[in-house]
């Protein structure tokens, strides 16, 4: 099977209720080490310079707040260029979004 095939296969779970848990355990693995992102995941703010940084699936801060639903978290978020940056899955914010 095809890296990109395997991609296709995690996006298509995302707002499925039964891949809940698998799904959170995919964003904690890509997330775990950076901060911004750890902080969406457990409800924190983030601020200056960890507002564009990237986790190891390639996903802002937005990407993140978008996939859990964080509204607080993207109100607070500068959505300009985040918003059309793709990740390693070339999933976008408001692909996700739509998907949630």
């Amino acid at each position: 099977m095809s890296a990109r095939r395997n991609e296709n296969v995690v996006v298509r779970l995302y707002g499925k209720a039964d891949y809940v848990e698998m799904l959170n355990f995919f964003d904690e693995f890509g997330a775990w080490s950076h901060v911004p992102h750890c902080a969406i995941l457990n409800g924190g703010k983030i601020e200056g310079e960890h507002e564009k940084a990237l986790d190891k699936l390639e996903r802002t801060p937005v990407h993140v707040a978008a996939l859990h639903g964080e509204d607080d978290a993207l109100r607070n978020l500068p959505l300009n260029e985040a918003v059309r940056m793709k990740d390693k899955l070339g999933m976008t914010p408001v692909m996700y979004g739509d998907r949630t």
